[in-house]
């Protein structure tokens, strides 16, 4: 929240040597830092691929409500069925889905969210 980064690559590159994790929370960067605003990966030229697991919000750069996890598809799947805020949450309403929607494709105006490279 104060503009601090992290130093994202040399923290990967420790992860990849001990075989650890990485989570990185894009809560206040998501929308607003990079060139096209894809978050500090893109900032600071990190594949997303060295990324296992990246959260965010979908208040602050896109004006609407909720957030996201994004990992594998076994990450996911657990998450779905054990975490109790997914378990006793209600899912987002059209309304905020299009919203984000709207939000992410006016960024360039072709939805730079869901294309790679």
């Amino acid at each position: 929240m104060e503009g601090e980064l992290c130093k994202l690559p040399e923290i990967v590159a420790v992860c990849k040597k001990y075989k650890a994790y990485v989570y990185l929370d894009e809560a206040h960067s998501i929308g607003a830092v990079g060139q096209t605003g894809k978050g500090v990966c893109e900032l600071l030229g990190v594949d997303t691929a060295d990324v296992d697991v990246m959260m965010g919000t979908f208040t602050k750069s896109f004006g609407s409500c909720g957030g996201y996890i994004a990992g594998s598809k076994e990450l996911i799947q657990y998450l779905k069925y054990t975490s109790p805020a997914h378990l006793y949450a209600t899912s987002i309403s059209p309304p905020a889905a299009q919203q984000i929607i709207s939000s992410i494709k006016g960024y360039s105006g072709r939805g730079w969210f869901w294309q790679r490279g």
